[in-house]
């Protein structure tokens, strides 16, 4: 049963991340491989993660194949909906939600806040933590409390005393911050 419940919460999340399609497979191979590396440890995580991406992987190949540019799709529907309910969006439409934007940063600390404790994931607050950014300006203000609290329980870090609240989040970066908060 848990297994199964990780199996949705991680499923969810691949839809979200992996709605904006890129055509570079060959470097989201790459990305994919290292967090199966780095997901070994944990066999049933692993292979709840290994499903999801192969299942959403195939949706994503489908939407390259058939060139879609909007959303109808009731998974979606029902990921965005969880999302929702969850505190993870502020919006509950596929329109208002605009799953082809990038996501920035700022926007991503929401998110995976959210998720972590919607996944009741065991990520401990370390209030040591050096979160003092000095770009916090640039940031969106309702989003200053989630960005806050993602630095705090390391899933985001920064770099030289900047959180780049505007810039978008990168694979690379979403896969770092998943992983921070599955181990």
């Amino acid at each position: 049963m848990k297994l199964k419940k990780s199996l949705e919460i991680i499923y969810k999340f691949c839809i979200m991340l992996l709605v904006r399609v890129e055509t570079r497979f060959v470097y989201n191979l790459h990305l994919f491989n290292l967090f199966i590396m780095i997901m070994m440890h944990n066999f049933k995580k692993f292979l709840a993660t290994a499903t999801a991406v192969a299942v959403i992987s195939t949706q994503a190949m489908s939407a390259v194949v058939y060139g879609a540019t909007s959303i109808s799709d009731p998974e979606f529907d029902a990921a965005l909906s969880w999302m929702y309910d969850n505190g993870l969006t502020k919006y509950d439409n596929a329109d208002a939600f605009r799953p082809f934007d990038n996501l920035r940063r700022d926007e991503a600390a929401k998110f995976f806040v959210n998720f972590m404790a919607a996944a009741k994931l065991n990520v401990t607050e370390n209030a040591d933590a050096n979160c003092m950014f000095t770009d916090l300006a640039d940031a969106t203000s309702d989003l200053l409390g989630d960005i806050d609290a993602s630095c705090k329980l390391g899933l985001f870090k920064g770099s030289d005393g900047k959180f780049m609240p505007a810039a978008t989040l990168t694979k690379a970066q979403a896969i770092a911050v998943l992983v921070r908060g599955m181990v």
